[in-house]
């Protein structure tokens, strides 16, 4: 556990947007150049769920109304299991780390599921579909750049939301943009959540 300290530790000032990159947090700009992408796209490393992690998002609803901040940390962790605690609502989430990608027991289905290359596809909650639309992308959000990140769309079902989540090795969730669609409102509802 102790080799993982200071990733922690970045994450946890990643979370507080102290830092703006990672430099010296053992990020991407210190990150061996012969490093593979497969190294890099796995569910461990595209969500890191070490106890004491956290994550903080600017949620920006549009339509001139406040940006609100959410924050989730990892209350315990329990061999390939983790449970995320949203601060705000006190609402947990147990994921489990597979070998085929990283699973979210309370609902039976996959956050992320593997193999980790753009057209995978797995059945989402709320009869959603998520799939792997690009890899290999950059995300530049409050607390830094990141680079080598994956996108993954859910769409389908009877709602009419779709999910947009960008995952960055060794950081984790640092985009989630959502749309809803409505039928009272032509261009419906969108908002983009940013770490």
């Amino acid at each position: 556990m102790r080799e993982n300290q200071p990733l922690r530790l970045c994450h946890f000032f990643l979370a507080l947007g102290v830092l703006t990159g990672l430099e010296g947090c053992g990020g991407a700009a210190q990150r061996p150049v012969e490093e593979s992408l497969a190294a890099l796209h796995t569910p461990r490393r595209l969500f890191p769920m070490g106890e004491g992690y956290s994550w903080a998002f600017r949620n920006d609803p549009g339509g001139g109304l406040p940006v609100q901040t959410s924050l989730l940390r990892v209350s315990s962790v329990h061999g390939t299991q983790a449970q995320i605690e949203s601060l705000a609502t006190g609402d947990a989430r147990t994921y489990e780390l597979r070998e085929d990608g990283l699973f979210w027991v309370d609902a039976n289905l996959y956050l992320l599921h593997g193999p980790i290359r753009v057209g995978t596809s797995w059945p989402s909650s709320n009869a959603r579909t998520a799939t792997i639309t690009e890899a290999d992308v950059s995300a530049d959000v409050p607390t830094g750049h990141f680079d080598h990140c994956i996108v993954v769309t859910e769409e389908g079902g009877t709602s009419g939301l779709t999910v947009r989540t960008t995952y960055c090795p060794d950081v984790g969730p640092t985009i989630v943009e959502t749309h809803q669609a409505l039928q009272l409102v032509a261009a419906g509802t969108s908002t983009r959540s940013e770490l």
